[in-house]
């Protein structure tokens, strides 16, 4: 369903597609009698279960890399429930949208225009609307550079925030489409950064290096929040 017919089948060919706009299309769908649902009750059920299933996070463990889904897995067990979670625009969004269930209001400030060099700003701005909350911007390395002075800001105003930097090199959304558009033609997505743990060190803050999930788990104690900081 989207108010623009154009957006029905340029990622996915719909079942059915309705051309409305989302908050009147909703207000008519809640007032229609349960007999008229397109969807039954076991049907919900079954859809519901394999969203659980789906999203359930992993404890899966590399000993080459930092696992995505085990990170997610601790993320998601370690962190209060009313933990702030910010992020910016990239392909690492899929793990944190998929396996982090946001189970308090109030607790996901994203970009909504999906904007890059969102999540670290955003944190620190949410921090100070809730200093009693804990709160954690995930980011890819891309959208991390263009704001990442903030990371002054915050040591300058003893805002603490915990900023998670996914790392591949590389502005990886706009690298998927110009693989898939122009296979031949990739240009201006590879990236060379600096070891961001060193950076925040410089700016005055605490940082980590992270290349194997064992040696986070190991300097965390399993306790991300307690045992890591910005």
């Amino acid at each position: 369903m989207d108010i623009c017919p154009d957006i029905f089948g340029k990622v996915y060919a719909p079942s059915l597609a309705i051309e409305a706009d989302a908050k009147s299309f909703l207000e008519q769908a809640l007032q229609a009698p349960e007999s008229e649902s397109l969807i039954s009750s076991d049907h919900l059920k079954e859809l519901h279960d394999k969203y659980l299933e789906f999203s359930e996070t992993k404890a899966d463990y590399s000993e080459d890399f930092v696992d995505m889904d085990g990170l997610m897995h601790d993320l998601a067990v370690c962190l209060p429930k009313d933990t702030i979670i910010t992020n910016d625009a990239g392909n690492f969004f899929g793990w944190l949208s998929r396996y982090y269930r946001f189970e308090q209001e109030n607790t996901y400030v994203g970009p909504t225009s999906g904007a890059m060099g969102y999540g670290l700003p955003a944190a620190i701005g949410a921090k100070l609307a809730q200093p009693h909350k804990h709160v954690v911007s995930v980011s890819g390395d891309g959208g991390f550079m263009m704001t990442l002075q903030e990371i002054e800001t915050a040591v300058r105003y003893k805002i603490p925030t915990i900023s998670i930097v996914v790392n591949n090199n590389i502005y990886g959304t706009i690298r998927a489409h110009q693989e898939r558009h122009f296979p031949n033609r990739v240009v201006g997505t590879d990236l060379f950064n600096p070891d961001f743990g060193e950076l925040a060190r410089l700016f005055g803050a605490h940082g980590e290096k992270v290349e194997k999930i064992a040696i986070l788990r190991q300097r965390c104690n399993g306790r991300l929040i307690q045992g890591c900081r910005l």
